[in-house]
């Protein structure tokens, strides 16, 4: 596939870190070091220029793209860009927009704008930021299945029972239908088998409709409420998007702004929320707001560095749940040893929306992605997969079924139902069929059968 990205930040640069090896990517950038940094790491073409010149354009042979990607830092230059590559024959065009007027009648938005995709990734960090705080005691979550099926993390801690238990004691111990799919120990991922055993300090991936899911934590002696006493800091674009999603919900949810024009703007906008001006940074303005008696600490301003001392001020202090945004990957892996345990990334999750509509395009003539999610970036994915046509996966039981290394089936949807797959089960045409993997740029599920 023909693939050309405007934009060679964060988000440029994990789309091309994912889709390089098996396609033919052409990066735009109007930075000239950016744009060697990324030669030298990858094998695409680079041009220096703006995402604007049409002689940029011919130059990238944007004409011939089956797929046009614009995340550069301006929603502006994103849109233009894209409808200039749609002129000149771009056959999908995809923008990162940012701005939430966009995002009011998403159809209609793209419908107006041309454009056959909108990304907005503050819009994407809001509703995973909602999903934790309906379920605490995760620390990440997907949904597969249409919403009817998820993948929660969950932190072992050192009083857990399921310390030192296998995977089939896990199986057969606990009531609740759910499944282990994957074990992240301190950087090595881990796809079990029946004989892994889980250890204090892993993070636990768990599948099963959030219905089990919440029955299993309940097996499992697991504080599992709702936070309802919400402490934000930062009325960024994140902030706007969340509190839209929470404001037909009773919750208690003070946001600190030090911006003041932004502040009157939010509590205009939110009149149900307790907005004070002030920098968050400030640890005595937090201690005589009370931050010790709220649930969560949720650091959303613009600023990483911000986020993340204010966060580790907020775990100092006792609060049970932090969130921290921070953009930059580099500065994500020691942050889960300070104790900050839910870190929102949205420029990653744009670049995984953007892989996620790269891989559904490449659909074969037996299965389409229909889902795509990188639970460990570069190292395991799940993806779903709808199945079309009678092939080597709908062949056999799952007992029978030889799948290639690293590789596990974590759920079956057949007509609106979830299947936790069985050894007797299986895979017919037309289901939905999710699995993890640390095999990249799969696009067919036919490749997980030997």
């Amino acid at each position: 596939m023909k693939i050309t990205i405007c934009g060679g930040g964060q988000t440029g640069q994990a789309i091309c870190d994912a889709l390089w090896k098996k396609n033919d990517i052409t990066l735009i950038d109007h930075d000239e070091n950016v744009v060697n940094q990324v030669f030298s790491q990858f094998d695409i073409q680079a041009i220096h220029g703006s995402a604007l010149s049409l002689n940029v354009l011919d130059q990238a042979d944007t004409s011939h793209a089956d797929v046009f990607i614009a995340c550069t830092n301006s929603d502006e230059v994103n849109v233009v860009a894209c409808n200039l590559a749609k002129a000149q024959g771009a056959a999908y065009v995809c923008a990162r927009v940012r701005n939430m007027n966009y995002h009011e009648d998403l159809d209609f938005t793209k419908s107006a704008l041309n454009l056959d995709q909108i990304i907005n990734p503050e819009f994407r960090a809001a509703g995973l930021l909602e999903k934790i705080i309906h379920f605490p005691a995760s620390n990440a979550v997907e949904s597969f299945a249409e919403g009817k099926v998820e993948i929660f993390a969950f932190p072992i801690e050192a009083s857990s029972p399921l310390d030192t238990m296998t995977l089939s004691e896990f199986d057969s111990h606990f009531k609740s239908d759910v499944l282990v799919c994957l074990i992240d120990r301190d950087g090595d991922i881990i796809i079990p088998s029946g004989d892994t055993q889980i250890k204090v300090g892993d993070t636990v991936h768990v599948t099963g409709s959030p219905r089990q899911i919440k029955a299993w934590t309940k097996e499992l002696g697991v504080a599992n409420k709702a936070l309802k006493k919400l402490f934000i800091i930062g009325a960024g674009t994140a902030t706007y998007f969340l509190l839209n999603k929470l404001r037909h919900i009773n919750y208690h949810i003070t946001v600190v702004e030090k911006d003041r024009i932004k502040a009157s703007q939010l509590a205009q906008s939110f009149p149900h929320v307790e907005v004070l001006h002030g920098d968050g940074t400030d640890q005595k303005l937090l201690l005589d707001q009370g931050l010790r008696t709220y649930d969560a600490s949720i650091a959303l301003s613009n600023h990483d560095e911000a986020n993340i001392l204010i966060s580790l001020f907020a775990h100092s202090q006792g609060v049970d749940k932090i969130f921290t945004l921070v953009n930059r990957p580099y500065l994500l892996k020691p942050l889960t040893h300070m104790g900050l345990d839910t870190i929102i990334t949205p420029k990653q999750m744009a670049a995984e929306g953007i892989i996620r509509l790269v891989r559904k395009l490449k659909a074969t003539r037996q299965s389409t992605i229909t889902n795509f999610y990188q639970l460990t970036p570069n190292q395991v994915e799940a993806i779903e997969f709808k199945i079309l046509n009678e092939a080597k996966i709908t062949q056999c039981q799952l007992n029978d079924l030889e799948l290639i290394d690293q590789t596990l089936i974590v759920n079956i949807q057949r007509n609106g139902k979830s299947i936790l797959p069985r050894g007797e089960n299986q895979i017919r045409v037309g289901d939905l069929v999710s699995l993890v993997t640390k095999h990249r740029e799969m696009t067919d599920i036919n490749d997980f059968v030997k």
